[in-house]
């Protein structure tokens, strides 16, 4: 699988990071002859570290690992040369497209803290520090001295802000209210057409302004759709257009808006999902994609709309495909993702929670999904109340009210198979992260509805995350309604109080590094369930940190789910 894309300035290569196995290497692509073409491979320490492309072929590394801080510079003829040693829990790279220096580094060094270093030929020279979390990272003038850039200080809150590379400050320069989050997210210096993001008002907007304050900032009616989530991922080359990514539901559409004429056009993509920033050259638009069947890799969009890939990562196989569906639901009809061909019928059926509680499931290649697919378990993955992409009515009834609305939901979509497949086994509920808290709340309070249950990386309450957590955790958590009970017939969402009701067997896995939910939190539950006798709990603590667990990354967990569901909880 492909990850951390990044492009050379002038886009003629990208780089991304190849994780097979327990093996990662870095992948440098050339795109010269206008067909893909793979230029060097090299060792990658994990598939989080990331390669910085330059425009002569040459290559900065960085691993972004607390273990790891050695910044190094590949040429082309295979040579290697560590320019720096730096301190960091966690980092990314920027191109900085002149002759002047190779790029910068943004170096977090504690969640209150990150420095800003310029990248040369002779080394990595410290500019400043600032106080708090910094990310992105667009050039605003034509020197490419002045970086604009976010900062998230205490209490989760963001502002927009402008390094001065050159005099070593810093101030903000975007901040529409005390409580808002707001962002730079584009910028092309030439036009000055400038791109922000903000939750100002209560929903998530994407507006324009320009770099000489000739107007306010605008926020387009076309691109505040319903509240549909918008993001600018790049600008044309002459500085007239930006590529805008729509979130609708489970899939992602590419547009592209011209700020002038206040016009969005819809561009022709595969369906599935866009992520991360994407490289507008005179030549095409390059753009990181998956979809059920594809691994994420590289979509390239010509000029004619001509669509193509990088080549096939090599991680072969004959993936199934999945499709979208509706089911009813507490409240309504909500979208889901299926996977299996006669997926109703299956005698083996997996109903799939996401995480978040502000999350969402999409049309993009999920590998936990794909071995149980491949092992004759069907999937069903709803996007029920609280998930992303459907609006603000459907994301916030379970703002302050965890395992409330989204609870419900999954309750009634559990019954309503269930009495679709009454001839049947009854599915099993199976949820990541907020949704292994979910699957377990679901096996609890309704357990004659399942035959098994699975929950990766639970966490037990909003509460105990809230305690337990690292602070960054739990200011989000706390944000999102962590705190907040609800006053029903099932009582406190807390697990521990609520699992000895469990009657299903159950398999309970957590990474050993998770570095969101604590692996306590599992052992915690593990310890209650064993007090009442519980003979049909599996449980494994497996390497790893949280994403590896939850997105199936790892062959263990894969295989531990696949088998454990396709032999009904015994493994």
């Amino acid at each position: 699988m492909r990850s951390n894309f990044s492009f050379a300035p002038g886009g003629r290569h990208a780089a991304c990071v190849r994780t097979r196995g327990a093996e990662s290497v870095f992948e440098v692509w050339g795109f010269d002859s206008g067909v893909a073409r793979l230029l060097r491979q090299e060792p990658a320490p994990h598939r989080g570290a990331q390669a910085q492309p330059l425009a002569d072929g040459r290559v900065l590394l960085f691993p972004n690992s607390p273990e790891q801080h050695e910044l190094v510079l590949l040429d082309p003829e295979g040579g290697r040369r560590v320019l720096k040693r730096v301190h960091a829990i966690a980092g990314y790279l920027l191109p900085h497209p002149t002759s002047s220096a190779l790029g910068v580094l943004v170096a977090r060094e504690s969640a209150c803290q990150s420095a800003i270093w310029r990248v040369t030929d002779a080394g990595a020279e410290l500019v400043l520090r600032l106080p708090g979390w910094v990310s992105g990272g667009v050039w605003l003038d034509p020197r490419l001295e002045l970086l604009g850039a976010n900062l998230t200080t205490g209490q989760g809150r963001c502002d927009g802000v402008l390094v001065d590379l050159g005099r070593r400050r810093w101030r903000t320069i975007l901040s529409l209210s005390p409580e808002s989050r707001d962002s730079i997210v584009a910028c092309h210096p030439g036009s000055g057409l400038l791109v922000i993001e903000t939750n100002a008002g209560g929903h998530h907007r994407l507006g324009w302004a320009r770099l000489d304050g000739a107007n306010a900032v605008r926020f387009p009616e076309l691109l505040d759709e319903d509240g549909l989530r918008h993001r600018a991922l790049a600008i044309d080359p002459p500085g007239k257009r930006v590529l805008v990514q729509r979130q609708r539901g489970a899939v992602t559409t590419l547009h592209v808006y011209t700020p002038q004429d206040d016009q969005l056009r819809q561009l022709a993509i595969p369906t599935g999902v866009t992520r991360g920033r994407a490289h507008w050259s005179t030549a095409a638009i390059r753009v990181p994609f998956s979809s059920p069947t594809k691994p994420t890799t590289l979509l390239t969009i010509t000029s004619c709309e001509e669509t193509s890939y990088l080549p096939d990562d090599g991680t072969g196989g004959e993936w199934v495909d999945a499709e979208l569906v509706r089911l009813s639901a507490a409240a309504g009809g909500v979208e889901a993702i299926v996977y299996g061909r006669d997926w109703l019928r299956s005698d083996r059926l997996v109903l799939a929670l996401h995480g978040g509680p502000l999350s969402a499931w999409r049309m993009q290649f999920e590998p936990l999904f794909q071995a149980l697919a491949s092992a004759g378990v069907a999937v069903v993955a709803p996007n029920y109340r609280g998930s992303t992409g459907y609006g603000h009515e459907h994301l916030s009834p379970v703002l302050d009210s965890w395992g409330g609305p989204d609870l419900d939901d999954v309750v009634a979509i559990g019954a309503d198979l269930g009495s679709l497949r009454a001839d049947l086994p009854r599915p099993m509920v199976l949820g990541v992260s907020y949704g292994a808290f979910l699957s377990l709340l679901a096996a609890s309070a309704a357990p004659k509805l399942w035959s098994a249950c699975v929950a990766l990386a639970p966490l037990l309450s909003g509460a105990r995350l809230h305690s337990a957590s690292a602070p960054w955790v739990g200011h989000r958590a706390m944000r999102l309604g962590a705190l907040s009970g609800i006053d029903d017939q099932l009582g406190a969402r807390d697990v521990l109080r609520l699992c000895p009701e469990i009657s299903v067997p159950l398999l309970l896995m957590h990474g050993t590094d998770d570095d969101v939910i604590p692996v306590g939190q599992s052992r915690e539950l593990r310890d209650r369930l064993l007090e009442t006798g519980r003979a049909d709990l599996t449980y494994k603590e497996v390497p790893g940190n949280h994403h590896e667990v939850v997105t199936g990354v790892s062959a263990v967990v894969r295989n531990t789910v696949a088998r454990f569901c396709r032999t009904w909880g015994r493994p």
